[in-house]
């Protein structure tokens, strides 16, 4: 499986190449940009060129982030259980999502609380020096970060990324303001009555009416219950069913569903994108490794 891995790992690689290209070249960026065929791609480049929008991809400033989040959580499970080597790749792939969506940052801490409660047995004091660098770097990373922000004089990634992490702080603080305000405030709303089971078949994301970028509204108002069940129990059943295999193999697979449903409060994450195409392939890599094995150990049983 750690194979299989790699690939997504080569995947992810592939994309933080594409986004250094882009910062190289502006021009080459803007190309992309230009002839994307989205007008709403373009709309967005307009407002927020400066700090984000870099690489190839359909979904800069959500689901293509979160496949690079994606590799985070492998990077981290293969670095904690098989070799160190792996942490080498977590910061190369933390740029790449910096630069262009901040929810996807989150990865970084979920391999970490997932292996607390089904890996800590296994190797335990190099997991608790892991997690001790790991809390170490939350640390002194947002510092440096404010130190850039407070530093530039124009508004900047690093300005971008400060905000985020300010507005976290004032929302431990009792104090709600940017996203997390529009995320906890005007987003959130559900249908009532028989449409809260049914939904009502309107989509609200970027609605006159009523807007919401979270994914569990939207599923909710547009199919209600029945659909947001439909759209959930697979990823959970799928994940959950591979998730007995070793302990490598069992930390992706609960840290990405905890990833999933975590990221699907800042946007519908459960529709086709990068991300689930992603984690549909590490279902089908380890669907794939089980039925390869499966004659070997039969024919072994019937030697016995």
């Amino acid at each position: 499986m750690n194979k299989f891995y790699d690939i997504i790992l080569t995947m992810g690689m592939l994309q933080v190449f594409c986004i250094t290209l882009t910062i190289i070249f502006p021009e080459f960026r803007k190309f992309i940009i230009d002839n994307s065929g989205s007008e709403g791609l373009e709309d967005v480049f307009t407002r927020v060129n400066e700090f984000r929008i870099y690489g190839l991809a359909r979904g800069y400033t959500f689901t293509m982030p979160l496949f690079q989040g994606l590799c985070i959580v492998i990077a981290t499970a293969l670095g904690f259980f098989k070799t160190s080597k792996y942490f080498l790749l977590i910061p190369i792939y933390i740029f790449s999502i910096a630069i262009n969506a901040r929810i996807a940052l989150i990865s970084i801490l979920i391999v970490p609380f997932v292996i607390l409660f089904i890996g800590i047995k296994k190797n335990p004091g190099k997991k608790i020096f892991g997690l001790i660098i790991l809390l170490v770097s939350i640390y002194f990373v947002p510092q440096f970060i404010s130190y850039k922000a407070d530093n530039s004089s124009l508004y900047s990634t690093w300005s971008w990324l400060n905000s985020g992490i300010e507005e976290i702080i004032d929302f431990k603080s009792g104090e709600i303001a940017g996203n997390l305000y529009a995320l906890t405030k005007t987003m959130w709303f559900y249908p009532e009555g028989i449409e809260l089971l049914f939904g009502t078949g309107v989509d609200v994301f970027g609605g006159i009416a009523k807007s919401s970028d979270i994914g569990y509204v939207i599923n909710l108002y547009y199919g209600g219950v029945i659909l947001s069940i439909l759209i959930y129990i697979p990823y959970i059943v799928l994940l959950m069913t591979y998730c007995k295999g070793n302990l490598i193999e069992r930390t992706v697979n609960i840290s990405v569903l905890v990833y999933l449903f975590l990221a699907n409060f800042k946007g519908n994450v459960f529709r086709p994108n990068e991300i689930i195409n992603g984690v549909l392939v590490l279902i089908i890599f380890s669907i794939t490794l089980r039925i390869l094995h499966k004659p070997a150990r039969y024919v072994s049983h019937q030697w016995k």
